[in-house]
């Protein structure tokens, strides 16, 4: 069989770019060049695999340097197989020179060497985003925020529906927490306490009192001028860690119609599953909406010790959608505790888990839409083994999630 100047290219090529890969590993595993040549012998059954295996591997995923390294072990296998015998043999060959390591095959060391650059590209590739929620606005519906060294001036905006003040102020220290969970910088700790997208910006209503009592028409009227300011303010982002405990079918519907309508306005709308389970049906309002994100606690779904909020919901909609860490998380304290962090759990804590995470997808990927997050969030999710209705689809995973992006 003759073999044509095109095959010949190729696996000129595929010889060449095999070369960067050796060197790198040589580098990674401190090894050396071996003297040692591996001679194959290439026959007519095996030509067109190797082309074909190098065009789909190689231009394929767009590896270059895994693709000639992981089919060129595999076919000298093959090849000295169907050579073996004397038989079929053409009257081409090639010379391919192999690094020897007592104990390290080529198949062995070419997966190491493909995964250590992964890694070092994924680490690099983090420190030159070093993303941070940096110009993505999140608006918090809660019990107020304390103008904490943590939060560095990202408060952008603050309207109070129970008490009419003007400035930022938590009588409760709820919302305080839940923000620092979100995008605290960690800076009164020395990053030690640092929220998940340390660079956001902050839009807070308060809507509960210094009890963590509301009104639902506080809330209604919370979520309207979220709606109407997202454009002036730049809000992506909405994160509700309170809910109802009344169990009134309208109440639900009012809130869960409110939620729907900023959804579909383009936020992205987190919310928690609420404190009230594990047993079924447990997840509050607004965080029984079949579009919202429900988050619950990961780490409080025990069955006899567990609060965190189950589906399914009274409309059958399998919730939460993923869990969070929820249990002991510190996070930052008002003014008025004389401490710069509190302790606190509960689903409240978890949800900011989730919003912080999606705030550092849309820095990344600002086109990223409601819908997408989402899907990536629960694709995303580590399973823990738990029915859906407790656990959605898994705990949160914020590295995963933005490697989908």
């Amino acid at each position: 069989m003759r073999i044509g100047v095109p095959a010949l290219r190729i696996l000129a090529v595929a010889y060449l770019l095999s070369i960067p890969g050796l060197i790198y590993q040589a580098a990674l595993q401190g090894l050396s060049l071996g003297k040692e040549s591996m001679y194959i012998s290439m026959t007519r059954q095996a030509i067109l695999p190797l082309v074909f295996a190098f065009l789909l591997k190689g231009f394929g995923n767009l590896n270059l340097i895994w693709a000639p390294l992981s089919w060129l072990s595999s076919a000298a296998s093959r090849l000295q197989q169907l050579s073996g015998n004397g038989k079929g043999k053409s009257r081409f060959s090639f010379k391919y020179r192999k690094e020897k390591q007592k104990g390290c095959s080529l198949r062995k060391a070419a997966f190491f060497a493909y995964h250590k650059i992964r890694i070092h590209r994924g680490l690099w590739m983090k420190e030159q985003e070093n993303l941070t929620g940096k110009g993505i606005t999140a608006a918090v519906l809660d019990t107020g925020i304390f103008p904490h060294m943590d939060f560095d001036g990202r408060i952008v905006a603050f309207r109070d529906l129970v008490y009419g003040r003007e400035t930022p102020y938590d009588d409760n220290g709820h919302g305080t927490h839940v923000c620092g969970i979100l995008g605290g910088s960690g800076r009164a700790s020395g990053g030690k306490y640092q929220g998940a997208a340390p660079g956001c910006r902050f839009v807070v209503v308060k809507i509960l009192d210094r009890r963590g009592n509301g009104r639902k028409q506080d809330i209604l009227a919370a979520i309207d001028w979220v709606c109407k300011e997202r454009i002036r303010l730049n809000i992506r982002i909405l994160n509700i860690s309170v809910g109802t405990t009344e169990q009134e079918k309208t109440v639900d519907d009012l809130l869960v119609q409110a939620v729907e309508r900023a959804w579909d306005d383009g936020i992205t709308v987190v919310t928690a599953a609420g404190n009230l389970g594990p047993a079924p049906g447990s997840i509050t309002a607004p965080g029984n909406s079949r579009k919202v994100i429900t988050v619950g606690a990961g780490d409080l779904l025990e069955p006899r010790r567990g609060i965190s909020g189950c589906g399914p919901t009274r409309d059958c909609v399998c919730k939460p959608d993923l869990v969070a860490p929820g249990k002991r998380l510190i996070s930052c304290a008002p003014g008025r505790s004389r401490k710069e962090y509190v302790v606190k759990s509960g689903t409240s804590m978890a949800a900011p888990r989730v919003s912080g995470a999606v705030a550092l997808a849309l820095e990344r990927v600002p086109d990223l839409t409601n819908v997408q997050a989402k899907m990536l969030l629960c694709e995303s999710a580590r399973d823990l083994g738990l029915p859906r209705n407790r656990q959605g689809h898994g705990m949160l995973q914020t590295d995963r999630f933005l490697s989908l992006l």
